[in-house]
């Protein structure tokens, strides 16, 4: 889970995003988070847990994910 950490740390330091969050998730209990970066970069406010995310095109996504459990 480290490296997990360190590649998104990296990603926000070179710019590559302005910050994000991960979550890990085994048998119903959380097994790792970690948040790095900024939801609001010009007014410098963190991610939190508790962010909201504005999620375009998950029609995709959800496609697959739907397709890999057929």
């Amino acid at each position: 889970m480290r490296h997990i950490e360190e590649l998104l740390e990296q990603e926000v330091a070179r710019g590559g995003i302005a910050g994000g969050n991960v979550i890990c998730v085994q048998d119903g209990k959380e097994i790792f988070y970690h948040e790095a970066g900024y939801c609001d970069i010009e007014r410098k406010l963190p991610i939190h847990r508790d962010t909201i995310f504005r999620l375009y095109s998950m029609s995709k996504p959800i496609t697959s994910a739907a397709v890999m459990l057929l």
